[in-house]
């Protein structure tokens, strides 16, 4: 099906209120004019105007520019939440689009201008059914999804729940852009969607010299060589490969000058797993290596593992539920398994509180060179990809709203 014959059949299907070009335009006002994470003030704003005309019970300034959205049918039912992230991310986009950013620097590469624009369509499409709804549905825009987590408080996810997101929600779902997809196929994972990722800080120390007198210091660049060896070892040797790991370093500072011996070093990167005992291990095995390496070079290591995100993990009722709904409604074809993801997300603040379920929908399209992954500065999707996940997540929200009881409360 070529783009302009899926708008025309979307078309069809979708209300005559919000037709296919509508949310096409919505999702393109929200590319240009994109806002990093805490930032998401013109966003919020967008949100709120386009869903006051449906009759939702708005909330605002959730877990800073979050919005809460709540849409009563008009039949009893449970109360299922919708998730979709606001911020976009520092990158610098190059495509040359009518829609491209118009902010220098700050770009929707993620695709969060998708998840925004199809869960508005959601909430339309719903409202103009709300007749026929059984139960409620509460959409939840969350802002700071991009953002590490902070000392000061919780952000994100863990706010929103902090802040009531979740009081009395029954099951949450939420869907993500995915490039390896082609448009008009959704994706799910068996179980894991996305892996716990830990922060690692590494820090070296030695004494540092003149450069032209190395034996009167301790060599913290000499030092990290055989610890950086070791830990980016770790996934190759200690874990079994047949379970997901990965350890990457990203950075690493040491020095001040081309002259003088380095006398502390530091390395940063991350640690990315689905197994819990797994995680504990390679913890382990990492601040060993931190602990002895150091010493043979008479130097000395110490490291901060802080805990970033939790795996996402599909509740299983809710994903066979999902899986069986869409694939009677594309056929099985157009719903393919997607292998563990590596990346991160804090939606697990939501499905560890609730059962939950994340699905993906697939945005690429090589015809149209649309081939580019998701943090890249040429990053753009198959807009029909916005119609059709409107159309048919609606239809999902709706049978699992009708048909709760078969689920036995997860």
């Amino acid at each position: 099906m070529t783009g302009a014959d899926a708008l025309a059949f979307m078309g069809d299907l979708l209300p005559s209120m919000f037709k296919p070009e509508l949310l096409i335009d919505l999702r393109r006002d929200f590319h240009r004019n994109p806002e990093l994470s805490g930032q998401e003030a013109e966003t919020a704003s967008r949100i709120v105007a386009w869903l006051q005309p449906a009759g939702l019970r708005l909330r605002t300034a959730v877990a800073g520019y979050g919005v809460i959205a709540d849409l009563e049918g008009d039949l009893p039912g449970p109360l299922l939440a919708y998730r979709a992230d606001m911020d976009a991310l520092p990158i610098d986009e190059v495509n040359e689009t009518p829609y491209r950013s118009c902010r220098p620097g700050v770009m929707h590469a993620c695709g969060h201008d998708v998840h925004l624009a199809v869960a508005i369509g959601i909430a339309r499409t719903l409202a103009e059914r709300r007749a026929e709804l059984q139960g409620r549905v509460r959409f939840l825009f969350q802002p700071s999804e991009e953002a590490p987590p902070r000392s000061d408080g919780p952000i994100g996810a863990e706010a929103m729940v902090a802040q009531g997101a979740l009081d009395g929600v029954d099951a949450i779902f939420a869907i993500h852009c995915h490039t390896d997809l082609s448009v008009g196929r959704f994706g799910l994972g068996q179980g894991g969607a996305f892996a716990a990722n830990d922060i690692l800080t590494v820090r070296l120390f030695g004494r540092s010299a003149h450069g032209a007198y190395p034996y009167q210091g301790v060599d913290t660049i000499r030092m990290a060589a055989p610890v950086i060896e070791a830990l980016l070892s770790l996934p190759s040797r200690v874990v079994d490969p047949r379970n997901p790991c990965v350890l990457t370093l990203g950075t690493i500072r040491a020095g001040t000058a081309h002259n003088v011996i380095a006398g502390e070093a530091e390395l940063c990167g991350s640690l990315r797993t689905f197994d819990p005992e797994l995680r504990q291990a390679v913890r382990s095995a990492i601040r060993q290596v931190v602990s002895e390496i150091p010493p043979a070079f008479g130097g000395r290591g110490e490291v901060q593992i802080q805990q970033s995100t939790q795996a996402v993990i599909n509740h299983p009722q809710l994903e066979a539920k999902a899986r069986a709904f869409l694939e009677q409604a594309v056929g099985p074809q157009g719903v393919a398994v997607i292998p563990p993801m590596l990346g991160s997300e804090d939606f697990y603040q939501f499905s560890q509180a609730v059962p939950g379920c994340y699905l993906f929908l697939g945005v690429s399209n090589p015809a149209k060179g649309i081939v580019h992954p998701i943090h890249s500065a040429q990053f753009d999707v198959d807009e029909t990809c916005i119609p059709y996940a409107v159309q048919h997540l609606a239809g999902l929200l709706e049978h699992l709203c009708a048909t709760w009881s078969a689920l036995d409360r997860c």
